[in-house]
């Protein structure tokens, strides 16, 4: 029997020896994020419901620049 575990160990170290690490090559087709820029589509999205409502937009950025809040320079 030790005969035997001797030879057994002998090839599992030979074994261990000749076999490399090969890393599997993945990809990933999801994505997990993705940027966006939210606080603009809000503002897009809440000014085109209001226009839709016959709000005037215009009335709406200028309360928001009074409040520093919107730039209607740029």
């Amino acid at each position: 029997i030790n005969q035997e575990m001797r030879e057994y160990n002998a090839n599992l170290a030979k074994q261990n020896r000749e076999a490399k690490f090969k890393p599997i090559q993945a990809t990933s087709k999801s994505k997990t994020y993705v940027d966006k820029d939210i606080r603009r589509e809000f503002f897009e999205n809440f000014l085109k419901a209001e226009q839709e409502k016959g709000t005037d937009i215009w009335d709406i950025l200028q309360k928001l620049n009074k409040i520093n809040k919107v730039d209607i320079n740029v």
